[in-house]
């Protein structure tokens, strides 16, 4: 409220009242006959009438044409109809646009003069309760701007009160009348015992703590350069950027703490959302929050909230659930709209829309980025961000669609008066300029450009500029990493089976799940099993975490020398980020220069012994080498330089330019040390100087041209601040406007057909469903298989068991499972090209995509 009052220039009163006056109107299109229609018993009971109008706008649509004939007859003034139209839209998007002769011809408009009447009298008594005075101040045209601006936030709060009033478990309906101003009164204190109960009240922060008060299970260390910076830096009014560059295991997240600490005890901001880019680094970070959540906060008779946000949340035990007990069902609604308490029924059990109301949040990305996108409440998810501080990790990865997504997020974020934290190990000069540029646009700064070539780095861009920071890099993490790049495949796998033979621990990070399945089979003929591990995405979710559980232990920070001596750990990128692993030797494939960066922290990440047993000095197991399997970087490269050694990392790397220039600046060096070669590593890629080889210009500059696709598609498909919330959008759901692009996913649940019963993959305990399931591209898994294919017991029992299911199988693929030998099951699936293909898992090797690829890894060709 002091926000948006300093930004309208009117007092605190004049817009809280003009705030309750369009909440109140905020269902008036129930005033219409069409609507009341819908219980015409209660219509000839209640009003003496009948009609056989039938209802065919919907109600918010009704409520927007009403109220603009109310205007236009009332002389009111036309710049408040975008708050009208954020109330009136607030099942999840703006109400259609009305054409104009609706209005004109009255007898368009499925009202009646009765209804005229008393929505008439309506308006008046809301009036008299919120007696809105004029906003008195100069309506010049920022004024005007602003007003259309605030929309999108009155609209997301509109949309979370609607849904607190909705519950009948304090809001009962009345059976006698009642006049208006007195029902007023009488119910506030049920909005009072709605907003506890929901918990949703805020709570005070904690005054400033020292680093080792916040963080006390760090007490006895020392912050970091980067952690002491984030306890120093000045924080005066206004909207603040920080982007802390700092190599992994710096602690940036602690010194992101920090930050939010600060910025909550001064004052600035009541809470926080913690931003990863996947769903098991949201679950890891979610449980090291929990543990020092408390210290943001005074000790309070309420309690804040932390909730995790993301498609898997309900797997995590720390997850608190439920704040609101579930609403009875409102049943008189037309088939294609939900009334508000179903609802906030379903709101309040999903943790992905509340999140971002909570005073803490743990998520992915995508529950920030659907704020800005043009889906269904997305002004709630928007709301849900004002006033907190956003900490977003390795921002780096970001994609050029999602990148565009999160400039607007910035924008809207800084306008707002928020504070936010971006995190990155590897950052281009371009994409920061970029990023400092959006949140200057939204905060109304004047735009700086950042020079520094410094690293580690902390950027700090507010109301008195920018000033970019220098820190001291950490003498335990900086330390140089040789580099040999391999072409031979053969020789990869005699290294590997060679270095774990002596004792040591192995990872080789493959681009592509194919990839790495042939690679765990050419080193299982050398490796036993018991020393061999595999892990990529392309697991169902409950033998997925299992996998997660055990690589922890056998190569994370409490693993010793029995849980790594020998052992082998083929993966994808799923280790490249946020997983806290170590180890004495590593391959990966040839990737885009900040990708091995990445995985080049895992290599020697941990001070230990020759032996492997973790240790407080120096690192005893010698200079760390990190092997790239790729083609050598030749002077002159054909088109087919890369794509010709693997067609798959090809496609998931298509900008071969920077692979070229990646292996050559490697090549070239023989390796590099880290942090001081951080930042001419990246420009050296990716920076203007960075030549490319006419052989792959066609190559980059197809990729150029997709990225300005991805650029443009994230601009039509995210809101504009300017234009307030309105219609002159394609408001879809989050299937149809997504939060990242690529190949389309299909959610298969593995069952096991087995003694003629049919059981979910993973029968025992809690999200059985959930745990069961796995995604694979859309292309090769796009339907379920014709019932033919299969037994008539196996359908049966699959029809009964799908009906057992909380969705009923909606949205996803059902996929019996029948065994074959050696521990492998398949099952039958129907591709984009509607032709049935044989899918094929195993515990071990995971999903394998059509029987020509299994029998090549069974038969071991």
């Amino acid at each position: 409220l002091r926000h948006w009052a300093e930004a309208l220039h009117c007092s605190e009163d004049v817009l809280r009242n003009w705030i309750g006056y369009f909440l109140a109107i905020h269902d008036t299109g129930k005033f219409s006959i069409s609507f009341q229609n819908l219980r015409p018993e209660l219509l000839k009971e209640l009003q003496n009438r009948e009609s056989k109008i039938d209802y065919g706008r919907r109600h918010d649509g009704l409520g927007w044409l009403m109220w603009q004939k109310h205007s236009e007859e009332q002389e009111e003034d036309e710049i408040l109809a975008s708050w009208a139209r954020a109330a009136m839209g607030h099942h999840g998007r703006p109400p259609g646009d009305i054409d104009q002769t609706l209005i004109a011809n009255e007898l368009l408009i499925p009202v009646t003069p009765a209804d005229w009447q008393a929505l008439a009298l309506f308006y008046h008594e809301v009036a008299q309760i919120f007696n809105p005075e004029s906003l008195s101040c100069q309506r010049n045209a920022q004024w005007r701007k602003t007003v259309k601006r605030f929309s999108w936030w009155l609209a997301g709060f509109c949309v979370l009160s609607d849904w607190l009033g909705s519950s009948e478990q304090f809001f009962q309906f009345e059976e006698q009348p009642v006049p208006l101003h007195q029902y007023w009164i009488s119910r506030r204190h049920c909005a009072e015992q709605t907003i506890q109960a929901a918990g949703i009240v805020s709570v005070p922060a904690a005054p400033e703590k020292s680093f080792s008060e916040l963080l006390p299970h760090l007490a006895g260390r020392d912050p970091t350069p980067l952690q002491w910076l984030a306890g120093q830096i000045s924080l005066d009014g206004g909207p603040h950027l920080f982007i802390l560059e700092d190599v992994t295991g710096a602690g940036k997240t602690e010194a992101a703490f920090m930050l939010i600490h600060r910025l909550m005890a001064s004052g600035q901001s009541d809470g926080f959302f913690l931003a990863l880019p996947t769903m098991a680094t949201a679950s890891a970070l979610y449980a090291r929050v929990g543990d020092v959540f408390g210290q943001f906060f005074q000790n309070d008779r309420h309690k804040a909230s932390l909730v995790l946000a993301h498609g898997a949340r309900d797997l995590s035990d720390r997850f608190r659930r439920s704040w609101q007990p579930e609403p009875q069902n409102e049943r008189d609604y037309a088939a294609d709209e939900s009334p508000a308490a179903t609802h906030c029924q379903a709101w309040f059990a999903d943790s992905n829309k509340k999140a971002l109301l909570a005073q803490g949040g743990v998520g992915t990305i995508d529950q920030l980025l659907l704020s800005v996108l043009t889906v269904k409440y997305q002004a709630l998810r928007l709301f849900g961000t004002f006033g907190k501080a956003l900490v977003i990790d390795e921002v780096h990865a970001n994609d050029e669609y999602m990148h565009n997504v999160l400039l607007s997020l910035l924008r809207f974020h800084a306008y707002a008066g928020g504070h936010v934290v971006l995190l990155s190990a590897t950052l281009t000069k371009s994409m920061k300029q970029e990023l400092v540029n959006a949140f200057c646009a939204g905060a109304s700064y004047s735009q700086p450009t950042v020079t520094s070539d410094a690293y580690p780095l902390l950027t700090h861009m507010a109301r008195q500029g920018i000033v970019e920071h220098p820190v001291a890099a950490r003498a335990e993490i900086s330390r140089p990493v040789d580099v040999v790049i391999v072409s031979d495949l053969a020789t990869v796998i005699e290294q590997i089976v060679s270095v774990a033979n002596t004792g040591n621990c192995v990872c080789w990070v493959r681009n592509t799940v194919t990839e790495a399945q042939q690679a765990y089979q050419l080193l299982s003929r050398h490796i036993p099993e018991n020393r061999l591990e595999f892990f990529h995405a392309r697991f169902a979710l409950g033998d997925r975490l299992a996998i997660e559980e055990r690589v922890l232990s056998r190569f994370g920070f409490l693993s010793g020398p029995d849980q790594r001596r020998g052992r082998v750990l083929v993966a994808t990128q799923v280790v490249e980020q946020s997983l806290d692993l170590d180890f004495d030797f590593m391959v990966t494939d040839l990737a885009p220069i900040d990708l091995l960066i990445q995985r080049a922290g895992r290599l020697h990440r941990h001070q230990r012994r020759m032996d492997g047993t973790r240790c407080n000095e120096a690192d005893q197991r010698g200079r760390p080498c990190l092997w790239v399997y790729g083609p050598q970087p030749e002077a002159e490269p054909k088109s087919t330089w890369f794509s010709s050694l693997s067609k798959g990392s090809a496609a998931v790397y298509p900008n071969h330019g920077a692979i070229w220039l990646t292996a050559r600046l490697l090549q070239k060096q023989g390796g590099f040390t880290m942090p001081d070669d951080a930042r001419s590593l990246i420009e050296g890629v990716y920076g203007p100087a960075a030549a490319m080889p006419p052989g792959l210009e066609a190559v980059s500059l197809r990729v150029d041209g997709e990225k300005k696709a991805k650029g443009s598609q994230a601009g039509f498909n995210t809101v504009k601040l300017d234009e307030g919330y309105a219609t002159g959008f394609q408001w879809g759901s989050e299937q149809q406007t997504p939060t990242r692009l690529g190949e389309p996913q299909s959610t298969l649940r593995l069952l096991r057909w087995q003694d003629g019963q049919l059981r979910l993959w993973v029968d025992q305990g809690f999200h059985t469903w959930e745990l069961s399931q796995v995604k694979v591209r859309q292309s090769f898994a796009y339907k379920e298989a014709p019932q033919q294919l299969l037994a008539t017991d196996l359908w049966q029992a699959l029809e009964q068991l799908r009906q057992q299911w909380p969705d009923r199988g909606k949205w996803i693929i059902a996929l019996p499972l029948q065994s074959e030998i050696d521990g492998w099951w398949w099952g039958w699936i129907t591709d984009v090209r509607d032709k049935q293909q044989k899918l094929f898992y195993h515990q071990r090797w995971g999903i394998v995509l059509g029987e020509e690829k299994w029998t090549q890894l069974t038969k071991g060709t």
